[in-house]
């Protein structure tokens, strides 16, 4: 019988449950307070515990089987590196996408990366350059999400002059997006991470932790767990090390609720413990 995982990216498949265990199992590869497989945490939710072996190397066959139908498809793309980043491999999440050349606009790429599950930390010196070199077309005109990965980008390469510049228009961009949907969860939580960015700690945390009372987090608890990253990241930012920390956990033990898994085989409850969120 084939692994739930291997048969995630199977066109016949109507479970979406596998599907985004192969993400999720590497989710916090983006975290910059730790990198852990998802079904690495203990029970109990202190601290992270070292992953089952054979966890991460199932998902990524599950990537690579659904890149064998569309090797151009970014999700899929972004599956396989962010395995590879759980891993703790950068090289090799570096090599899997260069391996893309000639299947995908490497503008499109590079957008698509540093857009979601925020890796623009994970693309080389040459991508993150065209990173910086994008226009809001690339981001289907949004200033916003523009500016925003710059900062994080400039961030991230040491550049905290033009990080805090890039940040500003961010700021600006998203508090106008905001006037007309005030409970936006998602530009909440950006415009605190640029407030974070510019060095306005407090203002951020009160931001985000705004966000995320936005009734569109209880809506998909997937994405809910992804805006829960966003806020540590703010935590981390605002000089917050330990409430960053508890929050990726907590993000953690969210998307558990949803995957049930043991012994690194997901998608499964039965005869298993299903390990419960807060």
């Amino acid at each position: 019988m084939s692994s739930p995982i291997l048969a995630a990216f199977d066109p016949q498949s109507k479970d979406p449950g596998p599907a985004r265990f192969a993400l999720a199992a590497a989710r916090f590869s983006g975290a910059p307070v730790l990198i852990v497989s998802i079904c690495a945490l203990p029970v109990d939710g202190a601290y992270p515990v070292p992953p089952e072996p054979d966890l991460l190397p199932e998902a990524e066959a599950a990537a690579d089987r659904g890149l064998g139908f569309a090797p151009a498809n970014l999700d899929l793309i972004e599956a396989k590196v962010m395995v590879r980043l759980a891993q703790g491999d950068l090289e090799g999440a570096r090599t899997a996408l260069r391996a893309t050349r000639g299947a995908v606009d490497p503008t499109a790429l590079v957008a698509f990366m540093a857009t979601y599950w925020d890796l623009y930390w994970a693309l080389d010196d040459e991508q993150q350059q065209m990173v910086l070199r994008l226009t809001p077309a690339a981001y289907d005109g949004d200033e916003g999400t523009l500016s925003i990965v710059r900062a994080e980008t400039y961030w991230a390469r040491g550049d905290t002059a033009r990080a805090r510049v890039a940040a500003e228009s961010a700021r600006v961009a998203f508090l106008k997006t905001l006037e007309a949907a005030p409970d936006d969860s998602q530009r909440l939580l950006f415009l605190a991470l640029a407030l974070a960015y510019l060095g306005r700690g407090q203002e951020a945390i009160r931001t985000a932790e705004r966000g995320l009372t936005s009734d569109a987090t209880s809506r998909d608890n997937y994405t809910g767990t992804y805006l829960q990253h966003v806020q540590a990241r703010v935590y981390l930012l605002a000089g917050e090390q330990d409430r960053a920390l508890a929050q990726e956990i907590a993000s953690a033990r969210e998307t558990l609720a949803e995957v049930p898994c043991q012994a690194g085989v997901p998608g499964d409850a039965s005869g298993r413990q299903r390990r419960q969120g807060r």
